[in-house]
């Protein structure tokens, strides 16, 4: 604005007949709302009268806010179990229905963990052991399916993607480390697939993989998990090295079940 040029008039004006005005807003009385029974001011905005309660304006407002997250709250476990779960395409058209039992064994693992799923929620573990193609990630999943069904959480990841999901935060402005592993800590089920499987560099008790296996196992020692594994527990300790192995094969038989699948391998079958 140049030095002495004039501003705009914009009028107030007040008196016993003579209502308020601010430009071309005119005040023109206090009314009470008929829906919450507060008092409201209304105004005539260049003629045209604007009514409207400030107060029940605000809760609308609010209430929209709290139904946004409300609803974001509710799409939360959807989108972690996206985000998270790493299932391998081979398996997601499986579930209990198409798992075809032909041994004793068989009849009685698939049995076991549909009771697991029955009995859901429930602190217990399963440890599904056995040679490749045996069934054991079929029947983990087919749980998955089956309790996700009732609106839980839960997360299907494979060892080495579980390590990778975590090691990208070095490199990732995103969630951190401790922020991720948070996540695998708090499923409702957490399905550890093929556990054993993945490449350690560093055996022994400085092997990161082992501390971060055991960080995650110990903390669902009283939540229900799921383990599948091609390896014995001796196997276990010795690949993960020294006592973090012992620790971390501690904590999975803590309230767990163990069932061993000792068929055909399945993926071959019809070689």
């Amino acid at each position: 604005m140049k030095e002495n040029e004039p501003i705009n008039k914009i009028k107030i004006s007040t008196g016993d007949n003579e209502p308020l005005t601010f430009g071309n807003i005119q005040f023109i009385e206090n009314r009470n709302c008929k829906e919450c029974g507060n008092e409201y001011p209304v105004y005539s905005r260049n003629g045209i009268e604007v009514d409207f309660c400030i107060n029940c304006d605000n809760n609308r407002v609010q209430k929209d806010m709290q139904k946004r997250y409300e609803e974001t709250e509710r799409q939360r476990p959807n989108r972690l179990m996206k985000e998270f779960s790493f299932v391998p395409d081979e398996i997601k058209s499986q579930s209990f229905k198409t798992f075809k039992p032909e041994t004793t064994e068989e009849h009685e693992a698939l049995q076991q963990v549909i009771d697991f799923v029955k009995s859901f929620p429930n602190d217990h573990t399963l440890v599904l052991a056995g040679s490749v193609g045996t069934g054991k990630t079929h029947l983990a999943y087919s749980a998955a399916r089956e309790i996700i069904k009732k609106g839980y959480v839960v997360i299907f990841v494979t060892v080495p993607e579980l390590l990778e999901s975590i090691r990208s935060t070095f490199n990732n402005s995103g969630l951190s480390e401790t922020e991720v592993k948070r996540i695998y800590k708090g499923a409702d089920l957490l399905i550890l697939d093929d556990i054993g499987a993945e490449y350690i560099k560093d055996y022994g008790n400085g092997s990161w993989a082992a501390e971060i296996i055991f960080d995650i196992v110990n903390a669902r020692t009283t939540k229900a998990t799921i383990y599948t594994t091609n390896l014995a527990g001796k196997d276990i300790e010795d690949h993960y090295g020294g006592i973090q192995g012992k620790r971390i094969v501690s904590r999975m038989k803590k309230n767990s079940t163990a069932i061993k699948l000792t068929g055909k391998d399945r993926r071959t079958s019809e070689w």
